[in-house]
């Protein structure tokens, strides 16, 4: 009953707030409204923009890229009452000095999470583990550090906080921070740059008491970003140094290519894809001349508009349900457009790239979002352009695009431990198929309780 009520009463304050363009009958209100309430419960902060954290400095381009601009350790009270954060975890936020793909200084946020103590003995520096998060929305609100339980909670932050890791996770520009052209979403190239530079500025904070030393660890677009990442530091005049390797889970590779198979799939019926119209939204703030309108419908534009208020719970009911006729326009023939296919090059990072170090990739066999088929493909192109990458491909029978996070932690877990411990890898690529224990697994998501609330990844 009292959370009806709530419910009621925050839906009540949302059609005060949205607009509900025509398309959006009563039926999509309700929708909204309800997604709006899941995503705005997990916020700590109503609004980023009211937060002074986020707020740019007005010195922000005195600045280097890379330099740290704030640190901010939560306090105990908060960590536990406004975060819903782990017993033995201490949490910080940080604002620092990213870049665009061209180098252009950018500001960026992150968070921080620190064990309760280093199992390698109090004298020794901690061992560093950057998470490079999934989608978690396309707007400064959607940052992680801004969600109670940091978004992938004990799917990933959480869990490798608890090995004994500093955990250093950017945002991503434009998820937290504000910048001139928008959050830039599953643009590799430059949430690598998130991801290194995250780690020069985390050195400010701390520095004596981690180490030069780290791995990425990341899944979806955060796959993605871990093996940009890992071809970034092979770049001498961009690496930040200290790279030992990459861990690349369900990653968001080359999407483009896979709009036939997307389409193919729905059968003229739903297509379940939210994450190809806000690609389009942020390519046409890149390149001025890309009219979306050419490609989408106005009923896209208009529900990816009304999902702006939210994350990505609000965005999944809106756009999840439409078929590709409801959806696109032209024959979904953007692929082929030259700003596309330049966004693909110059942001997503297309193609085949030296690694600076051992990439370790994951994909459930079941995953609907995107087929491990695609994910094997670039890792052969990987493979035949740069015979001698460290780098080593597992399909995981199954499991789908989420569950396949869950269960690599028993595998990925001693992977990141022999990096630290100057375990060698063998140059050369390998693939194999994980064999699981036992038949009837589970493949629900995980739930836990935190201060007396039941949270649901």
């Amino acid at each position: 009953m009292l959370v009806a009520l709530k419910l009621a009463v925050f839906a009540m304050t949302a059609c005060a707030s949205a607009e509900f363009p025509t398309v959006c009958d009563v039926a999509c209100q309700s929708s909204f409204n309800q997604s709006l309430f899941v995503d705005s419960s997990g916020w700590v902060r109503p609004d980023v923009n009211l937060d002074t954290f986020y707020a740019t400095p007005h010195n922000f381009s005195d600045y280097e890229v890379g330099d740290l601009i704030k640190w901010e350790d939560v306090s105990p009270k908060d960590v536990s009452t406004t975060w819903s954060i782990p017993s033995g975890l201490s949490l910080s936020r940080f604002y620092y000095v990213s870049a665009d793909v061209d180098g252009t200084p950018l500001p960026a946020t992150g968070y921080a999470l620190v064990p309760y103590t280093n199992p390698l003995g109090h004298k020794k520096p901690f061992r560093v583990v950057v998470w490079a998060h999934g989608t978690a929305g396309f707007t400064p609100q959607c940052a992680p550090s801004n969600n109670k339980g940091l978004y992938y909670n004990w799917m990933a932050p959480f869990a490798l906080a608890q090995q004994g890791y500093v955990v250093i996770a950017p945002d991503y520009a434009g998820q937290g921070s504000t910048i001139p052209k928008g959050f830039m979403y599953n643009a590799g190239i430059a949430h690598a740059n998130d991801v290194s530079l995250a780690v020069a500025a985390a050195r400010n904070a701390f520095p004596h008491q981690i180490t030069h030393e780290w791995v990425v660890v990341g899944h979806s677009e955060g796959g993605l970003t871990s093996w940009r990442t890992a071809q970034r530091e092979a770049i001498p005049s961009k690496a930040v140094g200290g790279f030992l390797g990459a861990v690349s889970i369900a990653p968001a590779m080359e999407i483009m290519s896979l709009v036939p198979w997307v389409i193919a799939r729905a059968n003229g019926g739903p297509l379940h894809e939210i994450f190809l119209p806000f690609m389009l939204q942020s390519i046409s703030r890149l390149f001025p001349s890309f009219d979306i309108a050419k490609y989408v419908s106005s009923k896209v534009l208009d529900f990816s508009e009304l999902a702006l208020h939210g994350c990505l719970n609000v965005a999944v009911p809106l756009l999840a349900p439409l078929t590709a006729t409801d959806m696109y326009l032209n024959g979904a023939n953007y692929p082929s457009a030259p700003e596309v296919l330049e966004w693909d090059e110059k942001y997503h990072g297309k193609g085949a790239h030296k690694l600076g170090g051992p990439l370790l990739v994951f994909h459930g066999e079941g995953d609907f979002i995107i087929p491990h088929s695609n994910t094997a493909r670039v890792f052969t192109e990987q493979c035949d352009d740069f015979p001698e990458s460290q780098a080593e491909y597992q399909l995981l029978p199954g499991l789908d695009h989420d569950g396949v996070l869950q269960v690599s932690k028993a595998i990925y877990f001693p992977w990141i431990a022999d990096r630290f411990d100057n375990e060698q890898v063998d140059r050369g690529c390998t693939r194999s198929v994980a064999q699981f224990a036992k038949d009837g697994f589970s493949t629900i998501e995980q739930a836990w309780v935190s201060a007396g609330q039941v949270l649901v990844q």
